[in-house]
């Protein structure tokens, strides 16, 4: 760019420095010879034959011009020649030409000619000048207009020719706004007149506003270029709500806008910086704002039916609003409030509303109950109906033969030979049947018994089936545990003597007792986690504690405990069983004669055996039944009997 600068300096000081030379070289080659041809005062068309600018013929040996601006070069051949030559502004643009041996006057028509330039001469003074040549008349546009009904076939047709063709054609008052400027295209037939017009302007990137019967059309305030797509800003508010179609428009002409199709107060305490772009309908004034705001530096706050505008980080604007929850618990929710919002917000657990205060800028707020409006939804309640059986089986048998001298303080019964062998008799009445047995074997003297004797005779066999049942039926929501415990406790006397040395010869001893417990209970809890199918991840966990043999107040009682825990997949309706946990205990007790109770075969009849054996078997049957929001309440009244 210097580089042709200089080229084009060097190229008028070359030419002036030409003229000068030819001018010093005598009289005889530059006087002036006065031609016979009469040169009138009017203007001249390009297309002459014969153009007489000057009356005097003088020849320029060498005319060289080398991106020379135009003018300059004009005004150059003009000093030389002591020309009363003029060069009008409108004369631009660079010259580039080489010329030798060429009249003056040649020279002159052949750059007027060269680059589309007229002159005219107003007695000695020739005034050289850039032609204005009218644009020509644009064809009329395509637009039709009856019965309030407007046609029209557009194809890039500039906005201010639609416009003054459209008020001449229907009389309606249309106003362009500022520099509004751009092209449209577009066919419609026989729509209402408005509607037209706004369908028309808004798809081709332009905003029309309609006031006291009067239609404006606008972009944005900075202006566009002809044939540049415009900026819409199209901004109304019916019956209280508020439709807004912006593309890339200022927020300031937003607000400002809307301040006025409103008609509501507005006050903005700084300039208002950036563009826009968005669109909504049926919008309240405060919900307008809010998404206009959303995502800029500002923000606003409502005071007595006034609305601020400031900085959002100015405390002046700060708000404060009780955000109630449907589903969630409040003070679970905190946790989940992502940082960003806490940096600006300042949030608070009201337990007795279940809801959050929120203190801070109108629109993080805004952004803040969306938030809450996407997670506070129904969450998933399962009902657990859990069976638990504890299947019991014993199996006793007893045989032997018991003798005393007991008699009747042996409180034994008597005869019992179905469904057991149970028979006793005393030494007397034994002593009578020994008598009669002798009578019968023709023996004597096989003994006598006291009266007191007595003798057993047993043969038991017994079989037990005991089932414990429990059918709790326990809720809980997603997530959450849920446990119950069903069971008692039991107390026994402890015992604990302390002994304390003194210098006398006895030994004090100091007994204390007091009541421990021992707890004998069942426990199971469960947390469900439910995924969208309703199929659940389910932890379990149950704990049996329960006391073996008889309770004994002055003896710690012994308990049986019975853990499982495990964690399974079900679905909604589906039962599991749980079990295996089998418990065996056999027990056998022999009473026998020393000696002959060990001999064998014969050494049973010498015995008193019992067999205990106890088998026992937990088994757990769980079913979920999966409810939303409230699909799980109960009638009260039908938990009444009889009502």
């Amino acid at each position: 760019m210097r580089t042709d600068q200089a080229n084009r300096r060097c190229g008028i000081v070359i030419s002036v420095l030409t003229i000068a030379i030819l001018t010093l070289l005598g009289p005889a080659m530059t006087e002036p010879v006065e031609t016979s041809a009469q040169v009138a005062s009017d203007s001249v068309g390009l297309d002459s034959i014969v153009l007489d600018i000057v009356d005097s013929v003088i020849v320029i040996p060498s005319l060289d011009f080398a991106s020379v601006p135009l003018a300059d070069a004009l005004t150059a051949i003009g000093r030389a020649y002591k020309l009363p030559l003029y060069v009008d502004s409108s004369v631009s643009g660079p010259v580039s030409l080489r010329l030798d041996n060429v009249s003056l006057n040649d020279a002159l028509v052949f750059i007027i000619r060269q680059y589309g330039l007229s002159w005219q001469k107003t007695g000695e003074i020739i005034e050289i000048y850039k032609p204005y040549v009218p644009a020509p008349e644009p064809e009329p546009l395509d637009i039709t207009f009856a019965n309030d009904l407007l046609s029209f076939d557009l194809e890039r047709s500039q906005l201010s020719q639609f416009v003054d063709q459209l008020v001449d054609l229907t009389g309606r008052n249309i106003i362009i706004e500022g520099s509004t400027r751009g092209s449209l295209s577009g066919r419609l037939s026989n729509l209402e007149f408005e509607k037209a017009i706004r369908a028309l302007l808004s798809s081709n990137g332009f905003t029309v506003r309609k006031m006291d019967d009067v239609f404006y059309i606008s972009v944005d305030s900075t202006g566009s270029r002809a044939g540049s797509p415009a900026r819409s800003l199209d901004v109304r508010c019916e019956s209280g709500l508020i439709a807004v179609n912006v593309s890339n428009s200022p927020l300031s002409d937003v607000i400002a806008i809307v301040t006025e199709e409103c008609s509501v107060n507005i006050f903005v305490q700084t300039q208002l910086a950036g563009n826009i772009t968005a669109s909504f309908s049926d919008k309240t004034l405060e919900e307008s704002l809010t998404y206009l705001l959303l995502g800029s530096q500002y923000s606003f706050k409502e005071v007595n039916g006034i609305y601020f505008i400031g900085p959002r980080e100015s405390q002046g604007l700060y708000d404060s609003r009780l955000i109630k929850l449907n589903h969630l618990i409040a003070g679970s929710l905190v946790e989940l409030i992502p940082a960003s919002l806490n940096e600006q917000l300042t949030v608070q657990v009201v337990k007795e509303h279940n809801g959050l205060i929120v203190t801070g800028p109108r629109t993080d707020i805004a952004v803040l109950e969306s938030f809450i409006a996407k997670v506070d939804i129904p969450t998933a309640q399962v009902l657990f109906e859990v069976i638990v059986v504890d299947y019991t089986t014993t199996d006793r048998a007893e045989f032997g033969i018991t003798a005393n001298n007991f008699g009747a303080d042996s409180g034994l019964p008597g005869q019992t030979f179905y469904p057991m062998i149970d028979i006793s008799d005393k030494g007397s009445s034994l002593n009578d049947k020994i008598a009669s047995l002798e009578r019968h074997l023709g023996v004597s003297n096989l003994g006598t018994l006291s009266a007191d004797f007595f003798i057993r005779l047993e043969a038991l066999v017994q079989e037990g089936k005991a089932n414990i049942r429990s059918h709790p039926k326990i809720a809980a929501l997603n997530s959450h545990p849920a446990t119950i415990a069903i069971g008692t406790t039991q107390y026994y006397l402890l015992e604990s003597k302390t002994t304390y040395i003194s210098q006398a010869s006895n030994e004090p001893i100091q007994t204390a007792q007091r009541f421990e417990t021992v707890v004998a209970e069942m426990t199971l809890e469960v947390t469900p986690y439910v995924n969208q199918t309703k199929e659940l991840t389910v932890e379990l966990k149950s704990q049996f504690n329960t006391p073996a043999g008889t309770f004994d107040p002055d003896i710690p009682p012994t308990i049986n405990r019975r853990v499982l825990t495990s964690t399974v997949n079900l679905k909604d309706g589906e039962t599991i069983v749980l079990g295996g946990l089998v418990q065996e205990n056999k027990t056998v007790t022999i009473d026998k004669l020393p000696l002959l109770g060990d001999l064998p075969i014969i050494g049973r009849l010498f015995q008193n055996r019992t067999t205990v054996e106890v088998k026992s078997e937990l088994m757990i049957y769980v079913t979920p039944h999966v409810y939303i929001g409230s699909e799980a309440a109960v009638d009260a009244d039908s938990l009444f009997i009889g009502q």
